[in-house]
């Protein structure tokens, strides 16, 4: 069963960003005990993704540029078509999904 989790997003700057950062769109996740702030930003290089896990005391951040941003959201939004089709299965004690089990990239839920 998926965690509770709140999503609070805008296009607009919020926080502050480096000088030669332009914050597109900035928004967070809060999910049980952690916090995810996902931001789109553009720079002198380009435009990129920062995602920021704050878990108590720690903090985690990584950057995708914008090349790897729509195959990122891609196979994000797979895992999460199939962990739906998961959730509403009952599962048996024991039993656990592995990574192999999964759809790999360029492939869909169907027939599962």
């Amino acid at each position: 069963m998926s965690e509770p989790h709140e999503v609070d997003g805008s296009w607009d700057q919020r926080r502050g960003a480096p000088r030669d950062e332009q914050i597109i769109y900035t928004g967070k996740v809060v999910a049980t005990h952690k916090l995810f702030y996902v931001d789109f930003k553009r720079n002198s290089r380009g435009q990129f993704l920062k995602i920021t896990e704050k878990d108590g005391r720690f903090r985690t951040t990584i950057i995708i540029p914008e090349e790897a941003i729509r195959p990122m959201a891609d196979m994000v939004n797979e895992i999460a078509q199939h962990q739906l089709v998961l959730d509403s299965q009952p599962v048996e004690q024991g039993q656990h999904q592995h990574a192999d089990q999964l759809p790999g990239p360029g492939q869909g839920t169907e027939g599962t």
